[in-house]
């Protein structure tokens, strides 16, 4: 499964823009950065565990429809466990809400930063970066929130799952509503994806820029 659009981009910008001359005033926004890329290491951390949970629930389903109503004991069992790991998978999510929102803090620090910057040309191309790591934010936010309705209702699917009598209809509608957030959930990866390259062509451009001082 591909990862979303989140790999090291505060690393790539803390690494692009130290491997240039700076003057001293810069120090305090690289700074930040370099607290960014903490966060998007951290990030990329708990991506990886929201990803094994993925895998691991879509074990526990197809043991869940490979045992039917041969086991109704082991089905079960593994509804618990389908749950557990949808509840983990929730707290991971929820902790990586957290950590981009500890970075937009710090990139609220680094605009004041920026606005002091003398040079026109660099004061700009550092807040096409401040902006573009703001749609990041934003894209990444609603696919986090998205990630987070859809475990709801799965949560809600293999809980009615439990039920010693279910309603099919319930069921049905519930495993098409999934369907179509998943589609939904591929287009929002999609919009993150290309904010994190906008985001890094910005990057690109402030290094040049920076190389020419």
């Amino acid at each position: 499964m591909k990862k979303l659009g989140l790999l090291f981009i505060g690393t790539i910008l803390l690494l692009v823009l130290s491997g240039c001359r700076q003057p001293e005033t810069y120090d305090e926004i690289l700074e930040i950065y370099d607290r960014i890329a903490d966060n998007e290491r951290a990030i990329e951390s708990l991506e990886e565990q929201r990803l094994e949970l993925v895998e691991q629930e879509k074990v526990l389903g197809r043991r869940i429809i490979a045992g039917g109503a041969d086991d109704n004991a082991l089905v079960f069992h593994y509804l618990e466990e389908v749950l557990e790991a949808i509840e983990k998978r929730e707290e991971v999510i929820e902790e990586q809400l957290q950590v981009m929102s500890r970075s937009m803090e710090e990139l609220e620090l680094a605009a004041e930063l920026i606005g002091e910057i003398g040079n026109r040309q660099i004061r700009e191309e550092f807040l096409r970066v401040q902006e573009l790591h703001q749609e990041r934010y934003e894209a990444f936010t609603e696919l986090s929130y998205s990630y987070l309705e859809t475990a709801s209702r799965e949560t809600r699917l293999y809980t009615m799952l439990q039920g010693e009598v279910q309603n099919l209809q319930d069921v049905e509608s519930l495993i098409m509503i999934l369907n179509q957030r998943a589609i939904t959930e591929s287009q929002l990866k999609e919009e993150l994806r290309l904010a994190s390259e906008g985001l890094n062509g910005a990057i690109y451009e402030l290094a040049r820029a920076l190389e020419r001082l």
